[in-house]
């Protein structure tokens, strides 16, 4: 493999990997910023239409940013990257970490989210366990 190739791959995937993160942020923070308590069922519905989007995205994100470490570690131990090569590859990791940060604390003022009764707030909790529990979330099983 070339510094040409590696290059091309590793922006390729990185690139994916922002793209789906920034759409996925972008439609949590929608619903964010339209719903700030749970008040009734339809809203307990397009919490599930949002978090079905979201792990979705999952399938994307985790494979493309999975394999472009992967692809920096091979190059790495293969001694095709240089010193800056490395230096630029852990900057980019360290953008993504502060960036990931930011999708978090989303992830945590969505989860946190008030519900107008009891029934909705069980309701909301078992959403949210699904949504960070299982890959592919199934909420009506």
């Amino acid at each position: 493999m070339t510094i040409g190739i590696y290059y091309a791959l590793f922006v390729s995937l990185l690139s994916i990997y922002a793209l789906a993160t920034r759409y996925g942020f972008l439609e949590m923070k929608a619903f964010s910023n339209k719903i700030h308590m749970i008040e009734s069922e339809s809203d307990i519905d397009e919490l599930k239409i949002m978090l079905k989007g979201q792990m979705s995205l999952a399938a994307v994100t985790l494979p493309s940013g999975g394999l472009a470490l992967l692809l920096y570690v091979y190059c790495g131990f293969t001694d095709l990257l240089s010193l800056r090569d490395t230096v630029l590859v852990v900057i980019l990791i360290a953008v993504n970490f502060y960036f990931t940060s930011i999708v978090k604390k989303l992830e945590i003022e969505i989860s946190d989210l008030p519900a107008s009764n009891e029934e909705l707030i069980k309701e909301k909790e078992r959403v949210v366990y699904v949504w960070k529990n299982k890959l592919f979330p199934k909420f009506d099983e």
